[in-house]
């Protein structure tokens, strides 16, 4: 499911005039997961902070558990 999904996240940020690039020169971080394991919620969670700290626009979508923290 989430392969089909992220296939259609890109479609439409292609439509946008999105590409894809590296995490290093991304201006927009789309990450789509589904996990319900702590150690892959908490890297997920890790990988948010540092971008956040590094002003990259991030979209999270999937299953992923736990508040969203601003």
């Amino acid at each position: 499911m989430n392969t089909s999904d992220s296939e259609r996240i890109a479609t439409i940020l292609n439509q946008k005039g999105y590409c894809s690039s590296n995490e290093k020169s991304a201006d927009l971080i789309v990450i789509n997961a589904c996990s319900v394991r702590q150690k892959a919620v908490d890297r997920i969670w890790g990988g948010i902070k540092k971008w956040q700290t590094q002003h990259k626009k991030i979209i999270l979508t999937g299953c992923v558990l736990k508040g969203f923290v601003y």
